[in-house]
């Protein structure tokens, strides 16, 4: 419960989260939960959505958070089973960054994620997880794609993680 808090107030912080569930997903999907997230006065602030799909060494948790304006807000990598310093590298800031501020279209994901060479199955087990959700976000959840504010977003995110240290 505390991992899926962490995972909830990383790409999503400061709201309310009430799950939901996923309906219309192909049999086999690696989505795993969706949480809506509200703020203060009840308002949708955006979507967690959670999925575990298969990395090379076991499955990769994996949450990202898209805003309902309609880009990602964050991603969050749980325990890696992954080859230290080559699978492990879906969970360091520089491969999960590139996913920050995309739009949620999964169309336009080749524009603004690389894989990591050396790590191929990991990196595009994550990728097409991400895939995966922004497809159900777009499709399902009626989000209209557009590009954050990539500079702000990881601005406050640092601002939110040095908060916490104190």
């Amino acid at each position: 419960l505390a991992a899926k808090m962490e995972a909830l107030n990383t790409v999503l912080p400061g709201c309310e989260y009430e799950q939901i569930a996923y309906e219309g997903i192909e049999e086999g999907s690696s989505l795993d939960e969706i949480f809506i997230g509200k703020d203060a006065s009840g308002a949708t602030v955006g979507y967690a959505l959670t999925a575990a799909p298969q990395g090379y060494g076991g499955p990769i948790p994996i949450t990202i958070g898209v805003s309902a304006e309609g880009h990602v807000t964050q991603t969050y990598v749980g325990a890696l089973q992954e080859t230290a310093g080559l699978g492990t590298k879906v969970g360091e800031a520089d491969f999960m960054n590139q996913f920050v501020a995309i739009p949620a279209d999964p169309d336009t994901l080749d524009n603004y994620v690389d894989t990591i060479g050396g790590a191929t199955i990991s990196s595009s087990a994550f990728k097409n997880a991400v895939s995966d959700m922004l497809t159900y976000a777009k499709g399902q959840l009626a989000i209209q794609p557009q590009e954050g504010d990539k500079e702000a977003i990881l601005a406050a995110s640092a601002g939110s993680e040095e908060g916490a240290d104190e």
